[in-house]
């Protein structure tokens, strides 16, 4: 005689219980897998002539999630507050009916200028201000597009220390507020010295002079953006035996394999006594 099986207890609030948890966890990896609320994607660097920004812009790989304002903001006090300023903006387009995501920068504050980077290819383009530059993310492979700024602050940042944000939102409705970092923009740059006791000055014939200038102070690019120019000017007075002066101004700039600079003395200085030189050695970065 065969005896029934002995049924095991089923406890009917314990398995919706574990059903209830599943279901949770399934949730919170689910929330956790948008990158876009991963702050370490966002981050700043600062050089001495501009500041680099890393953005992220899009969660493409599950929730295609992607952010369709965003802006870089300077602060004069910790926590947003005090004098702010919009410094670059930017945005990704999701080209839904061909199947492409772009994305785009502007800079904002006037004066400024700036250069976008999409990191994963290369491909940069510049930013002036007047127009945004856009770049295609299509077939990139890239499920975490992000980009690097390099921006060269405009004068009303100059000489003070910034608080700097992120601050977007994304396609889903989703604030996004990221504290970067924060740094001094410089008003004095680290430009090189024009050494000004260096110059020489010697009659190179009856009508000429020779006029010569350091020869390591040279124009170079100072970075992406940032050009350095040197140049010398100089006053030339003759001191004629008559007791009269003529006089003469002459700008020399420094350019990359010149040092000496032919000066032709005026037909009125003839046979002239004395030469007594006034020199003014400037630098700037363009």
């Amino acid at each position: 005689m065969n005896k029934d099986k002995k049924q095991p207890n089923v406890n009917i609030g314990t398995i919706r219980q574990f059903i209830l948890l599943c279901l949770m966890a399934l949730l919170s990896e689910t929330a956790a897998a948008n990158e876009l609320f991963n702050g370490s994607w966002y981050t700043m660097s600062s050089s001495v002539d501009h500041l680099n920004f890393n953005l992220l812009l899009a969660d493409l790989r599950g929730r295609d999630d992607w952010v369709v304002t965003g802006r870089v903001k300077a602060y004069s006090q910790y926590g947003r507050k005090g004098t702010s300023y919009s410094l670059f903006n930017v945005w990704t387009v999701d080209q839904s009916n061909t199947s492409e995501h772009r994305i785009y920068g502007k800079i904002e504050q006037n004066g400024a200028l700036g250069k976008i980077t999409h990191l994963k290819r290369g491909i940069d383009h510049l930013t002036d201000g007047n127009d945004a530059s856009w770049i295609d993310i299509e077939d990139s492979g890239d499920n975490f597009p992000q980009v690097h700024i390099e921006f060269y602050w405009a004068p009303e940042l100059s000489g003070k220390y910034w608080y700097f944000y992120f601050e977007g939102k994304s396609d889903e409705g989703d604030n996004l507020t990221y504290y970067l970092g924060a740094a001094t923009c410089n008003t004095y740059l680290g430009r090189p010295s024009m050494d000004v006791k260096s110059y020489t000055c010697k009659r190179k014939n009856s009508k000429q002079l020779e006029f010569s200038i350091p020869g390591k102070v040279t124009s170079t690019a100072a970075s992406g953006y940032q050009w350095h120019e040197g140049w010398y000017d100089v006053t030339f007075t003759y001191n004629l035996y008559s007791g009269k002066t003529v006089t003469q101004r002459e700008t020399f700039k420094c350019e990359s394999g010149r040092t000496n600079n032919a000066v032709t003395i005026p037909t009125d200085a003839g046979n002239f006594r004395s030469l007594d030189l006034i020199v003014k050695a400037s630098d700037a970065l363009r």
